[in-house]
C-alpha cells in the first residue's frame, strides 16, 4: 500500500472547496480558513490489501488526521472492512 489509493484521495480533493481558498496561520501551520461554523466529524473505513502492514495503516491515519485538521474537523475512528458490523456501528455511535 504505502499511501492511499486514488479513490481515497478523491474525498479530500472533492471536499476541500467547502473551505475558503484563503490561508491563515493556525498553531504555527498554514491552513484554509473556515467557510462555515461547523464541519462533519470524519471516520475512516479501510479495506486491507494482502500486503498491508501496520506502517501502511499509520501512514494513512496520519494523512487523514492532517486532512481533518485542515478541514476543521477530527478523525474520530479508523475501522476495517473485516471488522464486524457491530464494531463499526459502535464506532460511529460514539461520535
Amino acid at each position: 500500500m504505502g499511501f492511499t489509493a486514488s479513490l481515497m484521495k478523491k474525498m479530500p480533493d472533492k471536499t476541500i472547496p467547502l473551505l475558503h481558498p484563503y490561508i491563515e496561520l493556525d498553531h504555527g501551520e498554514c491552513h484554509h480558513q473556515k467557510r462555515d461554523t461547523k464541519y462533519p466529524t470524519l471516520g475512516l473505513l479501510l479495506e486491507k490489501g494482502a500486503d498491508t502492514d501496520a506502517e501502511d495503516i499509520e501512514i494513512i491515519n496520519q494523512a487523514m488526521r492532517r486532512y481533518a485538521l485542515n478541514f476543521k474537523s477530527n478523525l474520530q475512528f479508523t475501522r476495517f472492512s473485516t471488522d464486524s458490523i457491530t464494531e463499526v456501528c459502535d464506532a460511529i455511535n460514539r461520535i
